[in-house]
């Protein structure tokens, strides 16, 4: 196949951009994860991620707790394009997470936190191996449940975050044949500050990815994917009074290797990726991750690419 057409076969996309606290990182609806493909689409996307956290005794802190996270969320994703370099976008997810904390489970599911946004084509690949880039900027609304929360379940486990956040994001690809493609992206999170004056710290999410096409016939392709992806976490802070706080183990760092597979069948496509963490750093070591999965079913309503 083309290596263009190659590229369009990777449309919008489910990336995820972490809230994170002391007892892990949640998937964080994320709509700034830049495809290729500048398409009107519809996409339905599942995202799971699972942390192990260790917590010291409130009395006593050599009496150590032990807890899971489980962080699901199924996202309905969109695009449509209103101008051949413009794109409005949103995604809506719905969350399920499970916190088992020594054995006692809780289970929090409802609506998250709705994102809308727009897209813009930067570089607009005029010939099948030249260089393309999009741009993109979203607002997190505050649509997930957050505030008075009775069973005193870490933030990270609650749908929301209680805050409008705005998120950044760029990529930039380069067919190099007609079998492979090689991309890099990266994108900022600034969070905002919520109602009970907590804020989450700011994020950063980059890599880069390749891309083999290892089966091609007129109407159909599938790609396997090899990349790397980063994750930057700032620091919590809480403001009481009038007087911001930082907040103890809630900052650090991630890094994995993606590996996924793409098959499209004329406006149809799935997508499956698993991201398998190789070097992590957070809350002092409190804070492990596991690996992580997500798979997304996208329809292309109205090509435009």
């Amino acid at each position: 196949m083309k290596p263009l057409h190659m590229a369009v076969a990777l449309t919008l996309m489910s990336a995820s951009a972490l809230g994170c606290d002391a007892c892990g990182c949640r998937p964080n609806s994320g709509i700034w994860g830049v495809g290729h493909g500048f398409d009107s689409s519809i996409g339905l996307g599942y995202q799971q991620a699972v942390f192990h956290s260790r917590h010291p005794g409130i009395f006593d802190p050599e009496a150590i707790s032990t807890s899971q996270e489980l962080f699901r969320q199924f996202q309905l994703n969109g695009g449509f394009v209103i101008h051949p370099k413009w794109m409005v976008v949103a995604s809506i997810p719905w969350v399920s997470n499970v916190y088992d904390i020594d054995g006692e489970y809780n289970t929090v599911s409802s609506l998250g936190d709705i994102q809308v946004g727009v897209r813009y084509r930067i570089i607009e690949p005029e010939k099948e191996r030249d260089l393309g880039m999009d741009g993109q900027i979203s607002l997190k609304t505050p649509t997930g449940e957050w505030e008075d929360n009775p069973l005193y379940l870490p933030a990270a486990i609650l749908p929301g975050t209680g805050s409008w956040d705005l998120n950044f994001g760029a990529r930039v690809w380069k067919p190099l044949s007609e079998r492979w493609l090689v991309d890099a992206f990266a994108g900022a999170v600034i969070p905002g500050e919520n109602s009970d004056g907590e804020q989450f710290g700011p994020r950063m999410n980059f890599g880069t990815s390749g891309y083999f096409e290892f089966f091609s016939e007129s109407d159909h392709l599938a790609l396997f994917e090899l990349g790397y992806v980063g994750m930057l976490d700032g620091v919590d802070h809480i403001s009481v009074d009038g007087r911001r706080t930082p907040v103890e183990k809630t900052s650090g760092q991630f890094h994995s290797l993606t590996l996924g597979i793409t098959y499209r069948l004329r406006q149809f496509m799935v997508r499956g990726i698993v991201g398998i963490p190789f070097s992590q750093s957070f809350a002092d070591g409190w804070v492990t991750a596991q690996p992580t999965a997500q798979i997304n079913f996208v329809y292309t309503f109205k090509k435009e690419s």
